[in-house]
C-alpha cells in the first residue's frame, strides 16, 4: 500500500522536482475530533490508495496525522474529501 501508519513523522512540506511534468507536492494534515473506532484510517487508506498518494498516517495526541505527498491536484482532491466526512 502507498499510505501507511508509521510511529515517526518525515519532515515534509516542500514541493520536489519530478522527471514527469507535475511536481510533487507534500503536506501535512491534522484531524482532531472523534476519528478513532469509526474507519477513519481505512477510508483515509483505501481514498489515498485509489488517487495514487504516498505517505502514511497515524495517531496523533489528538486525533490523526496525515503526511502525503503527490500532484497537487490529487492532494487537494484528498482534502476535499476529508473536509466532507
Amino acid at each position: 500500500s502507498v499510505l501507511r501508519t508509521r510511529n515517526q513523522a518525515r519532515n515534509l512540506g516542500e514541493v520536489k522536482p519530478t522527471t514527469g511534468k507535475e511536481k510533487v507536492i507534500c503536506r501535512r494534515f491534522e484531524v482532531n475530533g472523534v476519528v478513532q473506532g469509526v474507519g477513519f484510517r481505512p477510508f483515509v487508506h483505501r481514498l489515498a490508495s485509489q488517487l495514487e498518494l504516498r505517505g502514511y498516517i497515524r495517531n496523533g495526541a489528538r486525533g490523526v496525522v496525515i503526511e502525503i505527498e503527490g500532484s497537487m491536484a490529487t492532494v487537494e482532491a484528498l482534502q476535499a474529501r476529508l473536509d466532507r466526512y
